[in-house]
């Protein structure tokens, strides 16, 4: 069995807007913030509502990639139903009798050279160990 690990790395994720842009998004929807209330019943004017602060706010989590390939070999009897007038086969040069009195197959003892690979991808949050969706960042 091998087992080999990764390089840990930590990286910081670009961001997709500028402070500047996300101070523009936030004036232009600073009336639907306060939802219909404040459409409706107080009609308050965006300019009534200031913006004080802005903070820039980082999501540390795992990204973790792994892999297994598995490699072996399995011993299997494979079980080959047969016409009814059939009471032997031979198979390379091995010939192979039905198995019973109304049971019209026979069993062929064979190795199984078998492979399975398998990957997942996880993102994880790095604070309370949930699996959370932020594919959408890495790109």
């Amino acid at each position: 069995m091998e087992i080999n690990l990764g390089d840990e790395r930590i990286m910081l994720l670009h961001a997709r807007y500028s402070a500047d842009q996300i101070r523009e998004k936030a004036m232009a929807k600073r009336i639907e913030i306060f939802g219909l209330l404040a459409k409706f019943i107080q009609r308050v004017q965006p300019e009534d509502i200031k913006i004080s602060t802005f903070q820039k706010r980082l999501e540390p989590f795992w990204f973790v990639v792994a892999s297994s390939r598995y490699v072996y070999d399995r011993r299997h009897k494979y079980r080959i139903e047969l016409a009814p007038k059939v009471h032997a086969v031979t198979v390379h040069g091995n010939k192979y009798s039905v198995m019973g009195e109304g049971n019209n197959a026979i069993e062929i003892e064979a190795m199984d050279h078998c492979t399975e690979e398998f990957k997942r991808e996880l993102i994880v949050d790095a604070f309370n160990g949930s699996v959370v969706d932020l594919k959408k960042y890495l790109s």
